[in-house]
């Protein structure tokens, strides 16, 4: 039987358990989302940043490379003047996507939220980190929400049922 590479990008491995589960559970995506919605482009580059692309094995640094079909393919086409700054073309996708939140399920919107955040501050690369991190400041400023710090996220998922709990309601069960 031929061996194949992990799906997941290595950088996920300095992740605790808890913060990698965190970041899988928006993956699939809400249910209810048309093919075309800027959810579903936002989504492609979330997957990129975690997985490696199926078809070639390799991981994407970026959102508008050719590849990885239509689960992690591009968030947006590629320009012919094209001079690798892709965070001017996400921006338009990001702002549709804060219209569009009231149209998610909250569910799945607080899953993405907490996996954003944890790309925002755990991806390796600098660049996506800073990315990810404006869109997690984006998120929670919409929600009216205070950001939380990385020292209590890794409180927070830091593997240790103690510190889980103290972060959680009493009503939320085992």
């Amino acid at each position: 039987m031929p061996e194949y590479p992990p799906v997941l990008q290595p950088w996920l491995t300095s992740c605790t358990c808890m913060q990698q589960a965190v970041m899988l559970g928006p993956v699939r995506g809400a249910d209810g989302i048309q093919k075309y919605d800027s959810t579903k482009y936002i989504l492609r580059w979330y997957r990129r940043c975690l997985m490696r692309v199926a078809l070639t094995y390799k991981s994407v640094d970026n959102p508008v490379t050719k590849d990885g079909a239509s689960f992690m393919g591009p968030s947006v086409e590629m320009p012919p003047d094209y001079d690798g700054k892709w965070e001017p073309l996400m921006a338009p996708l990001v702002d549709q996507f804060i219209r569009s939140l009231d149209a998610l399920p909250h569910h799945f919107v607080q899953h993405f939220r907490n996996g954003v955040e944890i790309m925002g501050y755990k991806h390796p690369d600098l660049r996506i980190r800073q990315w990810w991190h404006e869109f997690y400041l984006r998120l929670v400023k919409d929600e009216h929400l205070l950001p939380e710090s990385e020292e209590r996220l890794d409180e927070r998922l830091g593997d240790r049922y103690d510190t889980w709990r103290k972060h959680s309601d009493d009503a939320v069960s085992e």
